[in-house]
């Protein structure tokens, strides 16, 4: 004999003048809508990356998808002037591969019989809302993730040391090995112990980012690369290693990050601005508390599009994120929770993508305790949530990462 759900609703339905069975529905349909309710407002840089119908995997057509991305065209001294009668010779372009792999992430809890049976509400309803709240978390922190590994990096502490632009040499290496006329001096230092991240600014793999760790003073080992570099390739490195207390984010850096952005062309998102996720807490306290934000006149801002916007500043607008990613000081792409250096990123439209399975992307599921040979006495149900996607960066000149440690407030 299965659980009746309508059995386990009844109450409710008594309660509303419905049937057990429309009451059933109803409480599936309600707890579904906590969940939702609650995952939506967690997804803050969710609501940024790139949105085009045909970016989501059809059902039964595998798990990837496959980005042709094309390397710009150089711009001609003489302004592509043609001569008359005369034809022209076809320019040489370069194309990159960008691959994208769906995976599954998920989780479940085993509310009890009893639970079901006396306290359908408000308990499952609260679940139903931890469920959502850990869902949006996820992908949330699983998008930072793969933004910190693939945009421009910069110190709060502006070291030098640790960053800046590398320039290929004229022997440039391999497509895993490239080599560079010098490298800043402390990763070059560090040598086979050194890691971070580096994004190609020029040349046939311009936008391409890769993790590192340090091969020799003038190499780095990094997955291939679509294209072998080339003499004077240039290429923005990074690492936080030392990042320590005191090393802020500042109006400053903000103001750097948005010049690197206009630098690299990045386009804007249709409102006419740069955005950027902010953590909530110390990060977005260092930023507004900084002299140059307090002195500026705010004026009011036109109903945003996206969510948790908290300010506006050169021409950027701030949303807030109450998950904020954190990394060991030198150790990239791996989230530490008690882990002191954090991020804000800044970034223009199409510079990072979520991949999704069109029309099976999220689920959740309430299954009330059901007799059967694997549980006998029926004494738990289950709800879960199901999630498949796969956040990647697009480009990743089109976004820039600050790394600071910020201020304790106590």
């Amino acid at each position: 004999m299965a659980w009746d759900v309508g059995v386990i609703a009844a109450n409710v339905g008594r309660a509303s003048g419905v049937s057990s069975g429309a009451a059933a529905n109803d409480i599936k349909t309600l707890y579904k809508a906590i969940y939702l309710k609650n995952r939506e407002p967690e997804l803050v840089y969710q609501q940024f990356a790139q949105k085009q119908a045909n970016m989501d995997v059809p059902l039964n057509k595998g798990d990837n998808v496959e980005f042709t991305r094309y390397s710009p065209l150089a711009t001609s001294a003489t302004y592509n002037l043609l001569v008359e009668g005369t034809e022209q010779t076809a320019e040489m372009y370069y194309s990159q591969t960008v691959t994208a792999v769906l995976d599954e992430y998920g989780n479940f809890v085993q509310p009890s019989s009893r639970v079901w049976l006396t306290a359908f509400d408000p308990k499952l309803g609260g679940l139903s809302r931890l469920l959502g709240i850990q869902a949006g978390k996820s992908l949330d922190l699983k998008i930072q993730n793969v933004l910190a590994k693939g945009f421009i990096g910069i110190r709060a502490d502006g070291d030098t040391t640790y960053q800046g632009t590398i320039q290929c040499a004229a022997s440039a290496g391999t497509t895993t090995v490239p080599i560079f006329d010098s490298l800043p001096t402390a990763i070059a230092a560090a040598t086979t112990t050194g890691s971070g991240v580096i994004v190609w600014l020029t040349g046939k793999n311009q936008g391409i980012s890769r993790t590192y760790v340090g091969a020799t003073s003038t190499t780095i080992t990094i997955a291939a690369l679509p294209n072998a570099p080339a003499d004077d390739d240039t290429a923005w490195i990074v690492s936080t290693t030392g990042l320590t207390t005191g090393d802020k984010v500042t109006c400053e850096l903000i103001k750097k990050a948005g010049a690197l952005l206009e630098k690299n062309e990045t386009p804007m998102f249709p409102d006419g601005y740069y955005h950027a996720v902010i953590p909530a807490g110390e990060m977005k306290y260092d930023f507004m508390n900084d002299t140059e934000y307090i002195n500026l006149k705010h004026y009011a801002a036109p109903k945003d599009l996206y969510r948790n916007l908290v300010g506006e500043f050169a021409n950027i607008r701030f949303h807030k994120d109450s998950h904020p990613y954190k990394h060991t000081a030198g150790t990239m792409g791996t989230y530490v929770a008690t882990a002191a250096p954090q991020m804000v990123s800044i970034f223009g439209s199409d510079a990072f993508g979520n991949i999704k399975l069109a029309g099976k992307d999220q689920a959740f599921e309430i299954c009330p305790p059901t007799f059967s040979t694997a549980t006998p006495l029926a004494m738990f149900g289950t709800m879960s949530w199901k999630n498949m996607y796969c956040p990647l960066v697009l480009n990743g000149a089109w976004g820039v990462n600050i790394f600071a440690v910020p201020t304790s407030l106590g």
